[in-house]
């Protein structure tokens, strides 16, 4: 069903950029969460990421559930060890209505495999450390009324415009 109303998008102004670069033996999402937070970053949007890690974990939908909300039942978490490069980093930070802090992000990696380069993605989850270093690029948004709000139906905290 499409919404023929205001509640599948907005609209928000480009407030400032940030550039981080995160050192070795962190934890990426763990730094995202604490570079927003320390920024007062409610709405925000990664514009890049490049650099390497030492090992990643991707979760990736397994199977498609018959019910919501999706648990770890119909998702696999995999542990992929490096080197690995960072090919693209992608997603959003924004705010619950209560104040807590959502960063959704999706990663694309290269790694080396015999003599060949092979691509793996998924969502970013806790467990990819960095290795020689990793640089982040956030732009913060404003004069937006993005949250992420429980979506009653499938279980799960989504965008909302109110």
């Amino acid at each position: 069903m499409v919404s023929t109303g205001n509640d599948t998008y907005g609209s928000a102004h480009l407030k400032r950029v940030i550039l981080t670069r995160i050192e070795p033996n962190h934890d990426l999402l763990a730094e995202l969460e604490h570079l927003a937070t320390n920024e007062g970053i409610k709405v925000g949007i990664i514009l890049s990421g490049v650099g390497s890690l030492k090992e990643c974990v991707l979760r990736n939908l397994r199977h498609f559930p018959k019910q919501f909300p999706i648990d770890d039942k119909s998702r696999l978490y995999k542990t992929i060890t490096g080197p690995l490069e960072i090919l693209s980093l992608t997603g959003n930070i924004i705010e619950t209505e209560d104040g807590q802090l959502v960063v959704h992000a999706h990663i694309s990696l290269s790694a080396v495999k015999g003599n060949e380069v092979i691509t793996l993605g998924g969502h970013l989850v806790k467990g990819c450390l960095t290795y020689v270093m990793v640089e982040v690029v956030i732009g913060e948004l404003w004069k937006t009324k993005t949250k992420r709000k429980l979506n009653s139906e499938r279980k799960a905290l989504e965008l909302s415009f109110s």
